[in-house]
């Protein structure tokens, strides 16, 4: 659980960085998540922070389960691939959602023994359907 809530850290602070630290993983293609504003506390985030942040956008279509698969890389070795229930906690992610508005939000500590350091990686949402419905690829700086 650790694991994961790490790499969901991690692909937090690439929603919100600046755009050239985040971009989507085919620039011309749609996705049917369409992320509209990201908000954390406190911003920026630092290693061993309690962060709060909650992820507004709008899905084109209804969403009742799915998957939501983190890759993690640190100086490029990958530290984390994992694939969890994007429906898992409803009070992160209420599944059914959509179409319409919809919320991701959650809080925690961010790990005080996470090296500082250069972190890439990619997110990826896929619906009830197998069918991708977001993907994006970051890249961030993460100090103390």
């Amino acid at each position: 659980m650790m694991k994961l809530k790490l790499a969901i850290v991690l692909c937090v602070f690439f929603v919100c960085c600046a755009s050239k630290e985040w971009w989507f993983c085919e620039s011309n293609k749609h996705y049917e998540f369409d992320v509209s504003s990201v908000t954390l506390k406190p911003n920026p985030p630092k290693i061993g922070d309690n962060l709060n942040y909650i992820i507004s956008g709008s899905l084109s279509r209804q969403v009742t389960d799915g998957t939501l698969n983190l890759q993690t890389y640190f100086n490029k070795m990958l530290i984390f691939n994992i694939t969890e229930n994007l429906c898992s906690d409803p009070d992160n992610f209420p599944c059914p959602s959509g179409p319409g508005l919809t919320t991701l939000k959650n809080s925690f500590s961010i790990p005080s023994f996470i090296p500082p350091g250069n972190y890439t990686g990619l997110i990826n949402l896929k619906d009830q359907d197998k069918k991708e419905i977001l993907c994006l690829n970051y890249a961030m700086n993460l100090q103390k």
